[in-house]
């Protein structure tokens, strides 16, 4: 029966063409996200996609881990990665683990470039959710980190739609004074 299916050559090649389809889509993003050329703008988009989803979250972690990133803000992104791994863990044991391995990773990203705003953003954004008995509480040492030098020149190299993500998400937090909200509100724009 299934040879007889395909004595017609034409449908030979259309259900051929599917299946090279169905696998350039399946495996399209691991060519991609295996690539040595990744930017920061890869990196987000990826992360973004991550969030909710385990499987994304385990496929960008292995793309960070085997890239072995020494470069500060591919480090915190892999901490942030491995933040999420620690949220879709249903494992407490495994969940601190996590969060333990991407606290190393934000404190060695943050020794290479201590007043880089996406990387304190990345460490305040993941332990806002944190709750306060972990331990993991850099809220206002980043929050003030990011207000101070935001607008340093290594900081309006990340670009206008990056800062006001930032500024956006840290006046969600409720967690700025009103100097801070001030400092915060004209990246909106």
């Amino acid at each position: 029966m299934f040879c007889s299916y395909f004595k017609n050559k034409a449908r030979y090649y259309l259900v051929l063409r599917f299946v090279l389809l169905l696998g350039l889509f399946a495996f399209t993003p691991l060519l991609f996200l295996n690539a040595q050329s990744m930017n920061a703008n890869d990196v987000r988009r990826l992360y973004t996609a991550a969030i909710e989803s385990a499987a994304k979250t385990e496929q960008l972690h292995q793309t960070l881990t085997a890239l072995k990133p020494t470069e500060p803000l591919v480090l915190a992104y892999l901490g942030a990665v491995e933040a999420l791994l620690a949220k879709h863990a249903w494992n407490p044991y495994n969940k601190v683990a996590w969060l333990n391995k991407a606290a190393k990773n934000f404190s060695s990203a943050l020794k290479k470039s201590p007043n880089h705003a996406e990387i304190r953003y990345l460490r305040f954004s993941t332990e806002h959710y944190l709750p306060p008995f972990l331990g993991h509480n850099h809220l206002q040492e980043d929050l003030e980190n990011i207000c101070k030098h935001l607008d340093s020149a290594e900081n309006v190299a990340l670009g206008k739609d990056v800062s006001k993500a930032i500024a956006k998400f840290l006046l969600a937090s409720n967690r700025c004074n009103g100097t801070q909200k001030a400092i915060l509100k004209p990246y909106l724009d």
